[in-house]
């Protein structure tokens, strides 16, 4: 069976983990992609580095001369089509589709970005042609019923990784100081600045602590200048992406999670398959879980 995504992946997120660990789980040829953004994010491709991928935007696939803003929706159509897929998968998005294609079943995968769709005439439309829908949660099913008045069937598929490679064997034990990590696109919405101001209220109140945050992103600098502001100087330290994330949680001895959008992600589930203690928020509805 032929199957086309339709995807995002000029960054590195949690919807974007799970397509590659789909696409590195098949091995017969059967996917083909095309990526909504100008480029693939330089984390990503070495992670399918034998993927071709189609640029929706591009009048020449090897070349970044993008189409004019009023055709694009027409020229995405035009290769959908060329495609000639059996499934076509649009991954947490929104994409300008000219008319429903012509071949193939249409479906979208949630993993939380219903919740912020405007409720308007292009994303009723799109929804309007669907075939399925799958949900991350029982919480994301709910809304999208509720909000966009499915026409199709809507099951929920749980988040699910791989067991991760590098696990420690060692136990695990306090060492002093107390390692905390962290770990996310390093945006507003993660909740990066509670974990400062964590640090500033545990290192105010004596304890020997060391905060290591890892991820990249558009704010990085912004945080930079909050964790100096409170003057927590070597204590934290930000590292960047992991490409080897084993190594990041086999030196964690407590994982923080603070993402205002959800309570409990996949790197929370990560985090515990290497025997890391988890703090996370507590919510009774999350549109991930």
């Amino acid at each position: 069976m032929k199957k086309l995504h339709i995807i995002n992946l000029g960054k590195m997120g949690g919807v974007e983990r799970l397509f590659l660990q789909y696409i590195n789980d098949t091995h017969d040829g059967s996917n083909q992609v095309i990526c909504v953004s100008s480029e693939v994010g330089e984390e990503i491709r070495q992670q399918m580095p034998n993927q071709q991928v189609t640029f929706a935007n591009r009048l020449f696939n090897s070349l970044p001369l993008r189409c004019p803003q009023f055709l694009r929706k027409y020229l995405l159509q035009r290769k959908i089509e060329r495609a000639n897929a059996d499934v076509i998968i649009v991954w947490d998005l929104i994409p300008g589709l000219a008319a429903k294609p012509k071949r193939g079943k249409l479906v979208y995968y949630d993993h939380g970005c219903s919740w912020r769709y405007a409720k308007n005439h292009k994303t009723l439309r799109f929804f309007a042609m669907l075939d399925g829908v799958i949900s991350a949660s029982h919480a994301s099913k709910r809304v999208m019923e509720l909000r966009f008045n499915l026409p199709c069937p809507n099951p929920v598929v749980i988040n699910r990784i791989k067991t991760p490679a590098g696990i420690g064997e060692a136990p695990k034990s306090l060492a002093q100081p107390i390692r905390i990590g962290t770990a996310s696109r390093l945006v507003s919405l993660k909740g990066i600045s509670v974990s400062l101001l964590m640090m500033q209220e545990l290192l105010r109140r004596g304890h020997d602590v060391y905060l290591e945050i890892a991820g990249k992103g558009p704010d990085r600098a912004a945080f930079e200048a909050l964790a100096a502001k409170l003057q927590l100087g070597e204590r934290v330290v930000f590292s960047g992406f992991q490409d080897n994330v084993a190594d990041f949680f086999n030196r964690t001895q407590i994982y923080m999670s603070t993402p205002i959008t959800e309570p409990f992600g996949l790197s929370c589930m990560e985090s515990l398959y290497f025997g890391v203690p988890v703090i996370f928020r507590w919510s009774t509805a999350s549109r991930k879980q």
